[in-house]
């Protein structure tokens, strides 16, 4: 009987192989799967199986890079309505603007918003402030905006490139700037007017890949006054006190003042963009110091409770900076990432008790650049004192040896049994590279 039971079950089971097709699944369990795949190369394979794939591929697809000639409307795909995410930033011709004085332009402003009606994330080479006198007005509810720009600036008024985008889109949280030549003047007087949305944005990100100029303090503390609900911030700014405004320990902590929700704060010195290697004859110290003292890093860091994040590359000299990053381990509960630069006595290492950085055993990303009295033994206290980490990176700290890089390996594969190598190249400039806990498959 059993094995007549048997019998019959392949039987059925036969019959049932033989009659169901992959087609046979729902249509809304269908376009469900092809929504979680997000790889173009991946999607633009499966919409090649068949038409009825092609089909959900094309109404699934919620980001799109658009290239080619954009006045040639009849080249316009119009068969992604769902997407939320649209670059425009590569549209031909380079050499003049995406929407430029001819009669058509209201039209193709128009024709894109027909044909993506559902975009809150945008991307546009904004040469000019007439691209968003055109767009922006199409898409009033963007949440999330890249503006990209390498061309000269246009000699227009003070933040007339960005009245356009604050005047329609009330709703914009995120803020991409990274890549749009502009002044650094620009920007506080068009926060200023639209103080509505400026109250909104809770991403900002001023890293000026297009300039070597930096943000000055009064600029600063023009953006962060109109921005209190900042939760991320990126910027490019002067520590060198000999420049006019430049940036000191007072400027980090009215900043920190204006914006405590930040979990994410980025401020780079505008030399660390381009600067070149090093000379490895030097001592690591820089001939200046920055204006940042201990005392006032620490009430900065009282004044974040909720950061994640921090990115400080001073390129000028913060001596005896331990206490402050003993505090630092305490104020900021959360943080789990940490990158300095230009920072020195980080972890004096002097006794098997922890000091300094090592005290922030709840770091998972560590970055440690230019510390010229970072030594093997702050360096193996530091492995220990940090047992989460996942990425360990040391640069131009001419005081560590191969004999300090193979202990802190040791001692890292002892905490976490597991580790990823270790490299330090003992050349003219030393780089140690420590990835701590990946998986080296």
């Amino acid at each position: 009987m059993a094995a007549d039971h048997e019998q019959v079950e392949e039987i059925m089971a036969r019959s049932f192989n033989s009659n169901v097709h992959f087609h046979d699944i729902p249509d809304a369990i269908l376009s469900s799967i092809f929504s979680l795949i997000t790889d173009t190369r991946s999607r633009n394979a499966m919409s090649l199986v068949c038409l009825k794939w092609h089909l959900i591929e094309r109404s699934t697809r919620t980001f799109l890079s658009l290239r080619g000639n954009i006045r040639d409307l009849f080249l316009l795909p119009t068969c992604f309505r769902a997407v939320t995410n649209l670059d425009l930033s590569l549209v031909s011709p380079w050499g003049s603007p995406i929407l430029d004085s001819s009669p058509n332009t209201a039209l193709l402003a128009q024709a894109l918003h027909w044909t993506f009606p559902s975009v809150v994330t945008l991307t546009v080479y904004a040469r000019n402030p007439s691209i968003l006198k055109f767009l922006a007005p199409q898409w009033p509810h963007l949440r999330q905006v890249k503006l990209v720009r390498w061309h000269q600036r246009s000699s227009t008024t003070l933040g007339f490139d960005f009245l356009a985008l604050f005047e329609h889109c009330h709703s914009l949280a995120s803020l991409d700037l990274s890549h749009f030549y502009n002044w650094t003047e620009d920007l506080p007087p068009a926060l200023e007017a639209y103080p509505s949305v400026a109250a909104s944005l809770s991403h900002l990100n001023i890293l000026n890949y297009t300039s070597a100029q930096g943000f000055r303090s009064h600029e600063l503390l023009a953006i962060t006054s109109a921005c209190p609900n900042l939760r991320e911030f990126l910027a490019t700014c002067i520590f060198d006190h000999r420049y006019f405004g430049s940036v000191g320990d007072e400027t980090l902590l009215s900043l920190a003042t204006n914006c405590p929700r930040l979990s994410l704060l980025h401020l780079v010195d505008s030399s660390s963009m381009s600067a070149a290697r090093g000379n490895p004859d030097n001592d690591g110290y820089t001939t200046e110091d920055a204006r940042i003292r201990q005392n006032m890093l620490i009430e900065m860091f009282s004044a974040l409770p909720l950061l994640e994040e921090l990115v400080l590359d001073v390129c000028h000299n913060v001596r005896d900076t331990w206490v402050a990053l003993e505090m630092l381990n305490s104020k900021c509960p959360r943080l789990k990432s940490l990158k300095l630069g230009q920072f020195h006595g980080v972890c004096k290492g002097i006794d098997a008790r922890p000091d300094g950085i090592a005290l922030c055993s709840r770091l998972e990303s560590l970055s440690i650049k230019n510390c010229a009295d970072l030594t093997d033994s702050g360096l193996i206290s530091i492995s220990l004192g940090c047992p989460r980490l996942t990425r360990f990176e040391v640069q131009g700290c001419k005081k560590i040896t191969k004999l300090g890089d193979d202990k802190s390996s040791f001692y890292s594969e002892e905490n976490l049994n597991r580790s990823e190598n270790l490299m330090l190249q003992a050349s003219q400039h030393r780089h140690l590279v420590a990835g701590v806990g990946a998986d080296p498959r």
